[in-house]
């Protein structure tokens, strides 16, 4: 039986994003059939994100990133947007008073002299525990806005996919305000699409130039001569058409992550799966910070009060299957071998390099478990 928590925390999530009924629906526009200027206001849950502070010399933010709206106050995103680049010399995360999200964008160097605008100042940055900076895996976050935005012509939800969706090859589209494509290295003023073609990990392993290791699990690949997501585009959605009984609706597939360059050939570009992070995405916004376990870095806790040790997890897997057991308060997790130890009670017992650990947040309840339909 579903847990009673899990019923009434999909109740809450649905009444307060209103997206369970009108996520993922645009103005029905012909397919394009390369990458080129999307018809202006037809992706209303493109978000348009800078990073940054005001400098003296008219440049007012230092870096701008894709994103979309799932409800009205949350934007999701890649994680490696709200850390300095990776070749910086200090890799920090960037907070969330300089962070600032704009909806109902379509050429954002008009974004002040565009009635649809509507900017929102950050209130809170949720970056998903297992994010790894080094090999960009469960490359995601979330933003809270500081203010709800209201859903109009303009402005609406997109749809995360569920887990059942594996259509190898499907057409599906990526947009955002990346670079017009190989050669020609100046962004977009205006938002574009490019039709890009859906491969699983499995098959981007195997098919494309990348060494096996760098695509993971929680990855997946699109690419379309003509298409694939540009530098500029990182966290923007991949999206694909679902028929439904009224009308087609637009699910988001992946958040945009990294390739290399832009359309070469048997470089696809590389996306985080949302199916893999709908738990996440789920408890983070029906519950906020409280949503996670704390992850403890190299902190772990002794075995002595285990009471199931589970092989061959992730460690994403590791945190959702002590959330989804009522008993389990902490779990320990070790990368190699992948083991994960579920515990009743938390013990701090010193450090090691290859492990991390998982306990309830101070102040928090148990996060409401995620039960897949």
């Amino acid at each position: 039986m579903m847990d009673l928590r899990a019923v009434l925390g999909m109740l809450y999530f649905c009444a307060v994003v209103r997206a369970c009924f009108r996520c993922g629906t645009r103005p029905h526009v012909p397919r394009s059939v390369r990458r080129q200027e999307a018809y202006p206001h037809s992706w209303p849950w493109m978000a348009y994100i800078e990073i940054g502070r005001e400098t003296g010399e008219g440049n007012r933010y230092k870096y701008n990133c894709g994103g979309s709206l799932l409800d009205k106050r949350w934007v999701l995103t890649a994680a490696h947007c709200l850390h300095t680049p990776w070749d910086s010399p200090i890799q920090l995360q960037w907070q969330a008073e300089i962070i600032k999200v704009s909806l109902g964008v379509h050429n954002r160097a008009r974004r002040a002299t565009t009635t649809a605008v509507i900017e929102r100042n950050v209130s809170e940055v949720h970056i998903i525990n297992s994010y790894k900076p080094d090999t960009l895996d469960n490359d995601a976050a979330l933003l809270k806005l500081s203010e709800p935005v209201p859903f109009n012509d303009e402005i609406g939800p997109t749809c995360p996919v569920d887990h059942r969706f594996d259509f190898e090859g499907a057409l599906c589209t990526v947009i955002g305000w990346g670079t017009l494509g190989f050669g020609n290295p100046v962004p977009s003023d205006v938002l574009t699409e490019a039709p890009v073609r859906y491969m699983s990990a499995e098959s981007c392993r195997t098919n494309s130039r990348y060494p096996r290791d760098v695509i993971t699990d929680d990855m997946l690949c699109a690419e379309e001569y003509g298409g694939d997501g540009c530098a500029g585009d990182p966290g923007g959605p991949l999206l694909c058409e679902f028929p439904t009984d009224r009308k087609t609706e637009w699910k988001q597939l992946g958040i945009v992550s990294f390739g290399r360059g832009c359309e070469y050939i048997s470089y696809p570009g590389v996306y985080t799966d949302v199916r893999k992070i709908s738990d996440w995405l789920y408890r983070t916004i029906v519950a906020g910070s409280c949503g996670s376990l704390e992850r403890l870095g190299s902190a772990y806790y002794t075995n002595d009060t285990t009471f199931e040790t589970l092989r061959d997890l992730t460690e994403r897997e590791c945190e959702q299957e002590c959330i989804n057991i009522y008993k389990c308060k902490a779990a320990t997790y070790r990368r190699n071998p992948p083991t994960c130890w579920l515990q009743a009670k938390p013990q701090n017992a010193g450090n090691h390099s290859d492990w991390v650990a998982f306990r309830i947040k101070d102040g928090c309840k148990k996060p409401i478990p995620y039960t897949r339909t």
